[in-house]
């Protein structure tokens, strides 16, 4: 679906990036430092670009990595910081929008205030209340407001930071419980736009963020190749996404959130399948000799066959990491830069956080739609989720606060430069493509050798 046209993306993201120098003239360059482009620098660096793309329009997948890349660079080439109605945050290095007053945003914003409090005093109804409670409205509602300061800093120490900000975890779960909920229609067409729809409508409910408002378009722009029965390319759908919002957002180009969000998925789309066909094949093949293993290499482990379930729980746990680890690739620099710090754990913090986050969302969802169906007589089910849901985030918290606790859990105090970032990020690329390499040199040689043998 997007794969096909690298050059028509880039070409429109420099338009979008166009239309927002002109639609925030009104730019200040005393936050990043950066200085105001006039006209004939922009047009150079817009007719190098071009050029680029027109060299990589036969590789595709390298192709839609330029597309993102054109985006983000323009993007620091002319957006800076809308002076006069962004507020940004030296703390947590993201932007504040002053709210608008009148018109349709400001009375849905208004809205969505209501309902999510309407929400919030279902969950206090239920007996949900200290970090509990805060714990539920954050992963839920994005109401982190009830979060302390010492449950933030565990969060932050333990590399589970990442679930207070709604993202593509938290959209995944509820379109799967979404699909799970509703009934299968005729068309199938029909049973994917109306999770979708639904999707969107929470998207309004808890505001859009950069981290939710990513993860929708990238999920709407998936299961509309879905709908067209085409095939899209996740990094081509990572980039579309991008250049999306920032025609509306450009300042979130500046915001750490949308930074880290859209390295670590882009970062996952890179890595996770060659760290998970690497560890799985490791683990299930270790007792071979080197020929036999060699041979085995040579089939996919991402295909699913009919396993054991010990063969199945091996696959499940493998996933986890190598969703961890190939996210953290992506924005450990980045926490390292704007945060000063590295998680030691945060493998260990994935393992429970994860299927932790997928039984809370899902309890939370359930309790609501119990409380608004089911009859006063069957309370005693509402207040058995509701337990259920209080002592899985209780079991979280303990978890995370064991970790905290333990010796060497975050290295504090790293100070990097912007020029160290960009080479921290040089020195990964440059060594995922040498150990690629070397790992397809590797096949290819066992392959010539069991060809050989046949």
């Amino acid at each position: 679906m997007w794969h096909a046209k690298p050059l028509f993306f880039l070409i429109l993201g420099i338009v979008a990036e166009h239309l927002c120098l002109v639609r925030y003239a009104t730019l200040s360059a005393a936050t990043h430092g950066l200085l105001p482009l006039n006209f004939t620098a922009l047009a150079a660096a817009t007719l190098l670009l071009l050029l680029l793309s027109a060299l990589l329009r036969r590789r595709r997948r390298v192709a839609g990595v330029a597309v993102l890349l054109a985006i983000f660079s323009i993007g620091m080439l002319t957006m800076e910081r809308q002076s006069h109605s962004l507020r940004y945050s030296h703390t947590t290095h993201r932007y504040y929008e002053q709210p608008q007053e009148g018109g349709v945003t400001a009375k849905i914003t208004a809205h969505a205030a209501t309902v999510r409090e309407r929400l919030l005093q279902e969950y206090k109804g239920y007996g949900l209340d200290g970090e509990a409670f805060a714990i539920v409205a954050a992963m839920t509602l994005g109401d982190r407001s009830g979060v302390t300061q010492e449950l933030r800093e565990v969060y932050n120490v333990t590399g589970g930071a990442h679930v207070f900000a709604l993202s593509g975890l938290h959209l995944s779960i509820i379109f799967m419980l979404l699909t799970l909920l509703m009934p299968t229609f005729r068309h199938p067409k029909l049973s994917l736009a109306i999770p979708l729809t639904l999707v969107w409508a929470y998207v309004l409910l808890v505001g859009p963020h950069a981290s939710v408002l990513r993860a929708a378009i990238m999920m709407t722009l998936y299961g509309v190749g879905r709908i067209l029965a085409r095939y899209s390319r996740p990094v081509d759908v990572i980039a579309a996404a991008a250049m999306l919002i920032l025609i509306v957002k450009p300042h979130w180009l500046f915001d750490a959130g949308f930074q880290m969000s859209f390295l670590a998925v882009l970062s996952i789309c890179m890595l996770y399948n060659g760290i998970f066909r690497t560890l799985y094949n490791l683990i299930k093949y270790r007792s071979l000799n080197h020929d036999r293993y060699a041979e085995l290499l040579l089939q996919d482990p991402m295909v699913e066959n009919k396993e054991p379930w010990p063969t199945r729980l091996l696959r499940f746990v493998v996933g986890l990491f190598s969703v961890s680890l190939a996210a953290q690739i992506g924005v450990a620099p980045l926490v390292a830069f704007y945060f000063h710090r590295f998680s030691c754990y945060f493998w260990i913090t994935n393992f429970f956080v994860s299927p932790a986050a997928i039984l809370i969302i899902g309890l939370s969802l359930l309790l609501l739609i119990a409380s608004l169906l089911l009859p006063s007589a069957l309370a005693g089910v509402t207040g058995a989720i509701a337990w259920g849901l209080k002592w899985t985030v209780t079991l979280q918290n303990m978890l995370l606060e064991w970790i905290a606790n333990l010796p060497c859990a975050s290295i504090e105090d790293i100070h990097i430069s912007t020029l160290q970032l960009l080479m921290i990020y040089i020195f990964i690329a440059a060594t995922v493509l040498l150990v690629r390499r070397m790992y397809n040199v590797y096949l290819c040689e066992k392959v010539c050798e069991v060809n050989k043998n046949e």
